[in-house]
């Protein structure tokens, strides 16, 4: 199974057509191996509106909601929601460290 393949919830294999392009593999890389994603994600991981919005490109500030239905239906819940799981799941080693 690919990367792009995997499923990671419940929520059956992402969408990864709501996400830019560029910002995928920052996500996946997070999600499966804890590994830290550059500041914009960290934000959008965090639940940070502010940070995620100041830290946005062109691209990403006009697609904040699909990054939002993203973690909604096809992230973990440990994952994402504060810094402090965030942390939490980066210590851990995402997916493959649980």
């Amino acid at each position: 199974m690919s990367g792009s393949d995997r499923e990671y919830t419940s929520g059956g294999v992402p969408n990864w057509g709501l996400i830019p392009p560029h910002c995928r593999d920052g996500i996946r890389y997070y999600i499966e191996k804890g590994i830290q994603p550059g500041d914009f994600l960290f934000a959008v991981f965090s639940n940070d509106l502010m940070e995620a919005a100041g830290r946005a490109d062109g691209i990403n500030q006009l697609s904040l909601h699909r990054y939002a239905q993203f973690l909604y239906n096809y992230a973990p819940p440990d994952c994402y929601g504060s810094h402090g799981k965030v942390i939490k799941w980066m210590e851990q080693g995402g997916i493959d460290g649980k």
